[in-house]
């Protein structure tokens, strides 16, 4: 599997390259599509806001960011509608990726 899409229920979310497929978890270089609705683009600022703090392992600041950032997105987080697509068009479902500084997004197959 070459994976070049990820989506969010039939919403393209990014393009996708240069992934590394390990298990249990993958990582892919995205690039943010560019008619993204803000309730996603939110979520991604918020996911790389979080992957900042547990780098620099901030405790605290990781505790206030679950209770008062992260908790609008639960929705997002908890969902089964992510997927990615490959190269060869099958979709192969996630849990919902994690993004980090450089376009790096972290993914598990579900």
């Amino acid at each position: 599997m070459i994976p070049k899409k990820l989506f969010f229920q039939n919403e393209l979310v990014a393009f996708l390259s240069e992934s590394q497929i390990e298990w249990p978890r993958s990582d892919s270089i995205y690039e943010i599509h560019k008619e993204l609705r803000s309730e996603l683009i939110d979520y991604i600022q918020s996911s790389i806001d979080y992957s900042i703090l547990v780098d620099k392992n901030d405790e605290e600041a990781m505790q206030y960011h679950v209770d008062n950032v992260e908790i609008k997105f639960t929705h997002l987080i908890n969902s089964d509608e992510w997927f990615i697509v490959d190269n060869i068009d099958k979709k192969h479902k996630i849990l919902a990726p994690m993004f980090h500084l450089e376009n790096i997004m972290v993914w598990m197959l579900k």
